[in-house]
C-alpha cells in the first residue's frame, strides 16, 4: 500500500470527503487528491497536521508500519494490561458517563 492509499483509507474511515479534509487542513482539495494519487507528497509540516487529523502516526502514513514505543511494547507484551492514560484515552466516554451517573446519584440522595 502506498502513502496515498493509506491517506485515502484513513480519510474514508473517518467518512470525510476530499472537500471536508481540505477544509480541516487548510489545503485545496486538489492537493489532497494529488497526495492520494501519489503525484506529490506533503511537506513535513503538512504531514504532521495530516497525521494528527487522521489519528495515525506519520510513520504509518509513510511506511505502513507503526513504530511508536507504545505500539512496539504492546506487540512485544500482548498480555500486559494498559496503563491508566491508555485506558482514559480509549474509554473517556465511559469515564464521563460513570462520573455523570455518580453526580446524578449524589444529587438524588440529598
Amino acid at each position: 500500500m502506498t502513502f496515498g492509499e493509506r491517506v485515502k483509507q484513513a480519510r474514508e474511515q473517518h467518512g470525510w470527503t476530499l472537500q471536508q479534509m481540505s477544509e480541516f487542513l487548510g489545503q485545496s482539495p486538489e492537493i489532497i487528491a494529488d497526495w492520494e494519487s501519489g503525484k506529490v507528497e506533503p511537506t513535513a509540516s503538512q504531514l504532521q497536521k495530516l497525521s494528527r487529523l487522521l489519528g495515525v502516526s506519520s510513520d504509518w502514513l509513510l511506511s505502513g508500519k507503526e513504530t511508536s514505543a507504545a505500539h512496539l511494547y504492546r506487540q512485544a507484551h500482548p498480555d500486559h494490561p494498559m496503563n491508566f492514560w491508555e485506558f482514559a484515552s480509549r474509554y473517556w466516554w465511559l469515564i464521563f458517563a460513570v462520573g455523570a451517573w455518580i453526580g446524578w446519584m449524589v444529587q438524588w440522595l440529598r
